[in-house]
């Protein structure tokens, strides 16, 4: 009598519609475009440099918070690129960490995610 192997059940990876990836590259074009203006907006401010000692004083404080939303301003971008990538890659939506998909849920509220929850929380620890 032979033993019958087992046979594994592969999870197929579900993928996303047609229709949901265009939204989120729409939001994704939408966001770095936003973001874009915001950059030439604060190069503006971290420019004007005019008034008395109190007032560099408040502009250099307020150009160091400028300058670190700029910093995460960059890595969204950043994302965001790679996000417009992973869509002409056809790999948009494809956790970086584990390789199972990011939910639904996840992308439309963060189109530039990297990460599906469980990872990014691990990563985060």
């Amino acid at each position: 009598m032979q033993k019958r192997k087992k046979i594994k059940k592969v999870k197929k990876i579900k993928k996303l519609s047609k229709k949901f990836i265009a939204e989120c590259k729409e939001k994704l074009l939408k966001k770095y475009e936003e973001l874009m203006s915001l950059q030439k907006d604060v190069k503006t401010l971290l420019f004007d440099e005019i008034g008395d000692e109190a007032d560099i004083a408040d502009s250099v404080l307020g150009k160091e918070m400028v300058q670190e939303l700029t910093d995460t301003q960059r890595k969204i971008l950043d994302l965001i690129s790679l996000s417009l990538e992973k869509i002409d890659k056809g790999t948009y939506g494809i956790c970086e960490h584990c390789g199972k998909m990011i939910t639904k849920k996840r992308l439309k509220v963060l189109p530039w995610a990297k990460y599906c929850i469980k990872c990014q929380n691990n990563i985060e620890k």
